[in-house]
């Protein structure tokens, strides 16, 4: 016997993976704090609320969805994330890719270039504070916006 609210579980767990797909560079923020010294990161993922109707003996019985993406999660003690260099860490099946600049502040980006789909985890970190992929070198700032592509050819200003 399933219960009512595997239907509406379905349809939250299909809403997920259409927005990954419709929005695939999702920003993760991360903050630190001192103590303990955790880094705490959310998805988020904000999506309003959902209800539904589960079986009780009142008929008009409601209960409202907990969304584990709205809220922080823990991730790592900041000692064990390394200065400089990108390491994966996996929160709800989704891969991150987590570092600490120079200035210690934590930079959280799902874990995949847009441009090719290569792990961002196995890039380095630049001297602007940026993450940068393996594959073809772009780079991308705190906000997950693209800051720097190597082959791209430096265009004059616009007029």
């Amino acid at each position: 016997v399933r219960p009512a609210s595997c239907k509406s579980v379905r349809a939250t767990h299909a809403l997920r993976a259409r927005a990954r797909r419709d929005q695939p560079y999702l920003h993760a923020l991360l903050l630190m704090f001192s103590l303990p010294s955790v880094l705490l990161l959310s998805p988020r993922l904000h999506s309003p609320p959902r209800t539904g109707r589960i079986a009780s003996i009142a008929p008009a019985a409601r209960f409202e969805a907990f969304d584990w993406l709205d809220h922080w999660q823990p991730i790592a003690w900041a000692r064990d994330v390394p200065l400089d260099k990108p390491t994966k860490i996996t929160l709800f099946d989704v891969d991150y890719a987590v570092t600490r600049r120079l200035d210690r502040e934590p930079l959280a980006l799902l874990d995949r270039c847009p441009h090719r789909g290569a792990a961002l985890s196995e890039g380095r970190v630049t001297s602007q504070g940026w993450l940068q992929c393996a594959y073809h070198g772009w780079a991308f700032d705190t906000g997950g916006a693209c800051q720097s592509v190597p082959q791209q050819e430096r265009a004059p200003p616009p007029a």
